[in-house]
């Protein structure tokens, strides 16, 4: 039978990790919904509106994936990007001095 092989001694020296960033990490990951809504931004790989999120999530209310989405950027996992609009005055400008 065979044995699977095991190292050793680990690669990398336990004490090494900063505990306090692996906590951190897990923290962010951990809530509800958190990893299914960065899976679908990363499938996507463009910056992306709440509703395109939700139809991609159909299980999740656009609420709750709001809220998640705003502990996201509150803990710096995704940004928050404002769309550009287009302004419109009504008229051309005056070409008289």
């Amino acid at each position: 039978m065979n044995q699977p092989h095991v190292p050793a001694r680990p690669v990398f020296p336990i004490n090494s990790f900063d505990a306090q960033r692996i906590e951190d990490a897990f923290a962010l990951m951990g809530p509800k919904w958190t990893t299914w809504s960065v899976m679908a931004l990363a499938q996507e790989g463009r910056p992306m509106r709440i509703r395109d999120i939700a139809a991609k999530l159909p299980f999740v209310s656009e609420q709750v994936l709001g809220l998640r989405l705003a502990a996201m950027q509150t803990g710096g996992l995704v940004t928050r990007t404002e769309p550009a609009t287009e302004r419109h005055t009504g008229s051309a400008p005056s070409t008289s001095p």
